[in-house]
């Protein structure tokens, strides 16, 4: 990915990684409880999630996205990093991205309550997923 200038080599800080953490596990917070009010919002921010601790991975082991289609370039990150045992995670998350794209650009109030369940459950997943990765080796060490 860094020859196709998808990705580019970066040294994190911890405090980067550590708050990157942060915001997915906020967003995580945020997407539930603004579900009452729009299922849309409820799915971006599960989305906002997933990509915040994508990124909180890629920062943490040396890279960040580069040139256009950022989203893209983290899924297809998670993909090998995370490798087959999570390839329906990624899967999930991509689908996702798509329907967000959707209900920011196109058509809103597209998105059901099994969407949004189905995105909470993956977006907290991912974040566990990627916290544990994460602790195995402590970032104050980066």
């Amino acid at each position: 990915m860094v020859r196709s200038g998808a990705l580019r080599r970066f040294k994190a800080s911890a405090s980067e990684v550590e708050e990157l953490l942060r915001l997915a596990d906020r967003d995580l917070s945020f997407a539930g409880s603004v579900m009452q009010r729009s299922l849309d919002w409820a799915q971006i921010a599960a989305y906002n999630s997933m990509l915040q601790a994508g990124r909180a991975l890629m920062f943490f082991r040396g890279y960040r996205p580069a040139g256009e289609s950022h989203h893209v370039a983290v899924i297809e990150f998670l993909d090998h990093e995370l490798g087959s045992d999570h390839h329906d995670l990624v899967v999930v998350m991509d689908r996702i991205r798509r329907r967000r794209n959707m209900a920011l650009y196109r058509s809103a109030e597209q998105s059901t309550e099994q969407d949004v369940w189905s995105a909470l459950k993956h977006a907290e997943a991912l974040l566990a997923i990627v916290t544990s990765i994460v602790a195995q080796r402590d970032v104050r060490a980066l």
